[in-house]
C-alpha cells in the first residue's frame, strides 16, 4: 500500500481550462482513483494549484508526489516555495513535463541539478528522449518514465461518426484546432486551405482556436490578408470558433468536419490527432515530434517537415537554438486536394478510416496502470 500526492490542474471541464494539461491531469486522476479502489493505493490526495493556494487535509508523509505544471510556473512568486513544502512530505517527487521543440529553455536547466525532483514523467517517446538527453548532459541520476494519458471509451459517448449520415454532406469541412501561435500553424492552415480549396464553393474552413499573446498579429486581419494573398477568387468560407467548449461539444465539432488539418510544428503528445482517430475523421498532420507516435487511423496524410528555428516563439520562452518541424506547404496543399477529390468521389470509401479499437487499446487504463506501476 502506498500514499500518493498529486498536484495538478484537475477540472471538470478539461477542454476549457489549461488545455492539454487538464486533459492529462484528469486522466491521471481517474487512474489513481481506480488504483485506490483496488486497494493498491492507500492514501491518494489531489491538489489543484490553480484553485487553492494552501493545501489542506494533507497526510504527514507520502511515498510518491507528482506535479503536473509548466516549469515556468516555478518562476512565479511563492510558487516554488509552496511546492518545496509539499516536496518535503514526499519520499520521491516527480515533475510531469511536456515540450515540443528540440531543446529545453536554458531557464529550465535547474531542473536537472536542483534537488527538487527525483525524476520526470513524459507522455511520449519524443519528450522522454529529450529528458534523458538533458539528464545525461547534467550527469544526473534522475529517472525518466513514459506514462501515456489514459483514454476511456465512456468519456467519448457516441463519438464515432455515422458514415451513412456523412454521405449526405454537402460541404467539405476542414477543421483546424489549436492555439493561435506560429508553432500550432494556424496561419499555415489558412494559407494551404486558400491555395488548395479557396476557389471551391462547397468547401469551408473552421478555425477553433484561442489566442495566447497580445503580440500576435490580429487574427481577423491575418485571415483576411492571408486569403487575399493566396487565392485570386475566393469562393469558400471561413468560420471562427473561439468559445470554450466542453468535451461533447468538441466531439460534435470533429463529427461535423470532413478532415482535420493539423500543421503543428511540434507536439508533446498530440491530443488533436488522437481525438481525430477516436471520432473517425481523416487527418492531415505534420510529421514531427510525437505526431506519428499517436496517430492510428488508415486515412492519414503525413506531411513531411524540415527542421528550422522556432520563429515567433521567443515570446513564449522557446530557445532560439532549438528547432521544430516546419511542414512543406506544397505537400499540405496536395493532401487537401487529394482528400477533397476522394470525398467527392466516394464518401463511404473516404470515411473508412478504422482505428477506434487500436487507439483505445494503446492508451487504455490497463496500459497506463502498468506504466504507473513501474514508477511506483
Amino acid at each position: 500500500m502506498i500514499n500518493v500526492l498529486y498536484v495538478a490542474p484537475v477540472t471538470e471541464d478539461s477542454h476549457a481550462v489549461n488545455g492539454g494539461y487538464s486533459e492529462v491531469a484528469n486522466s491521471f486522476n481517474k487512474v489513481f482513483k481506480h488504483l485506490k479502489e483496488s486497494e493498491f493505493v492507500d492514501t491518494y490526495t489531489v491538489i489543484n494549484p490553480t484553485e487553492q493556494k494552501t493545501p489542506i487535509q494533507l497526510a504527514s508523509s507520502y511515498d510518491i508526489g507528482i506535479i503536473l505544471t509548466h516549469p515556468d510556473s516555478f518562476n512565479h512568486a511563492g510558487f516554488k516555495e509552496s511546492i518545496m513544502s509539499l516536496r518535503k512530505l514526499c519520499k520521491k517527487f516527480y515533475l510531469h513535463i511536456f515540450w515540443e521543440v528540440s531543446e529545453f529553455p536554458l531557464t529550465w536547466k535547474w531542473m536537472f541539478t536542483d534537488n527538487m525532483f527525483d525524476g520526470f514523467i513524459a507522455s511520449s517517446d519524443y519528450v522522454v528522449d529529450l529528458l534523458k538527453r538533458d539528464v545525461e548532459r547534467s550527469h544526473s541520476v534522475q529517472k525518466v518514465f513514459k506514462i501515456y494519458p489514459s483514454l476511456y471509451e465512456e468519456d467519448f459517448p457516441n463519438a464515432r461518426i455515422n458514415i451513412e449520415e456523412k454521405k449526405n454532406e454537402s460541404k467539405f469541412t476542414v477543421l483546424y484546432m489549436g492555439q493561435y501561435t506560429k508553432r500550432k500553424g494556424m496561419e499555415d492552415a489558412v494559407t494551404s486551405f486558400a491555395h488548395a480549396l479557396g476557389d471551391k464553393e462547397d468547401c469551408q474552413l473552421v478555425l477553433k482556436y484561442h489566442r495566447l499573446s497580445k503580440l500576435e498579429f490580429p487574427e481577423e486581419e491575418m485571415i483576411k490578408r492571408t486569403v487575399s494573398m493566396n487565392c485570386k477568387e475566393f469562393k469558400a468560407q471561413i468560420f471562427e470558433v473561439t468559445d470554450n467548449l466542453n468535451r461533447q461539444q468538441i466531439i460534435e465539432l470533429y463529427k461535423s468536419s470532413s478532415v482535420v488539418l493539423h500543421p503543428s510544428r511540434g507536439e508533446g503528445f498530440g491530443f488533436v490527432i488522437v481525438e481525430s482517430c477516436i471520432v473517425g475523421i481523416p487527418i492531415i498532420y505534420a510529421d514531427n515530434s510525437s505526431c506519428r507516435e499517436v496517430s492510428c487511423n488508415n486515412r492519414q496524410y503525413i506531411v513531411p517537415c524540415y527542421q528550422d528555428t522556432p520563429i515567433g516563439m521567443t515570446q513564449y520562452n522557446y530557445p532560439s537554438d532549438g528547432t521544430y518541424g516546419v511542414p512543406y506547404m506544397c505537400s499540405m496543399i496536395d493532401y487537401l486536394k487529394q482528400a477533397y477529390e476522394l470525398w467527392k468521389e466516394s464518401k463511404e470509401k473516404y470515411y473508412n478510416v478504422g482505428s477506434e479499437d487500436f487507439i483505445f487499446n494503446k492508451f487504455s487504463e490497463k496500459v497506463v496502470t502498468e506504466q504507473i506501476m513501474k514508477l511506483m
